[in-house]
């Protein structure tokens, strides 16, 4: 079969079969260019994809690397921390031996020349981050005196036999003109018991197990 055209004459021409051979092998070569562009552009994105999961594989290695290099330093610092707990709840009453502290302060503040005004006690369970069995009673010593005694006061409560913390002191001055004028001092503390009862075991600290490395990234599909 034949191509024909028909020209401005009337008559009919025939498309000679190296002018239809050029238009097939351009249609052709335009469709091979397409497929190709097309097959090329899935090709880099999948590329793409895997160098993304390469430097993310990377990145998650480099930080298990690192973190499990300081699996030896944490080791001993929990070592330490517990050698300490043990240190603290040891030195500290197994009851509250409230009469025996109160007594101890009232000493202090009379040794130092001053009048306690008065003291309470109040449960300080609800403080966070202390150990398990390690109970808190938080003091207020109110006493009047001269500044050497407030001073005084503060230093025996700070050395006495029983492990206290001074939270915070409030002096007030009545008289400011007075060279050496009696003072109202306030001094909240915090006091600790242990019960070794009410302790809890902590957890057995074993060799931890080395970190997983991250999953391989997937290699790009095969030719099609």
């Amino acid at each position: 079969m034949t191509a024909t055209t028909i020209n401005s004459t009337g008559k009919s021409s025939a498309l000679d079969p190296r002018t239809i051979a050029m238009i097939v092998g351009a249609i052709c070569f335009l469709l091979l260019v397409i497929w190709f562009m097309l097959r090329f552009q899935a090709r880099q994105q999948q590329l793409q994809e895997l160098g993304t999961q390469i430097e993310t594989s990377t990145t998650q290695l480099n930080d298990l690397q690192s973190k499990s290099s300081q699996l030896p330093a944490l080791r001993k610092d929990i070592f330490d921390l517990q050698t300490k707990q043990k240190v603290f709840e040891t030195a500290l009453p197994n009851t509250a031996q409230i009469g025996q502290m109160l007594s101890a302060l009232r000493n202090n503040v009379a040794a130092s020349g001053g009048t306690i005004t008065s003291i309470t006690s109040t449960d300080g369970s609800l403080q966070s981050a202390l150990p398990s069995g390690v109970k808190a009673i938080d003091l207020s010593l109110n006493m009047s005196g001269r500044f050497n005694s407030v001073f005084q006061t503060l230093q025996s409560t700070e050395t006495m036999g029983r492990f206290t913390k001074i939270k915070d002191v409030t002096i007030t001055l009545p008289a400011p003109n007075d060279a050496d004028p009696d003072l109202t001092g306030v001094i909240n503390m915090t006091t600790y018991t242990f019960d070794p009862s009410a302790a809890q075991p902590a957890a057995a600290t074993g060799t931890p197990a080395t970190p997983a490395a991250p999953p391989a990234a997937a290699a790009p599909g095969g030719r099609s």
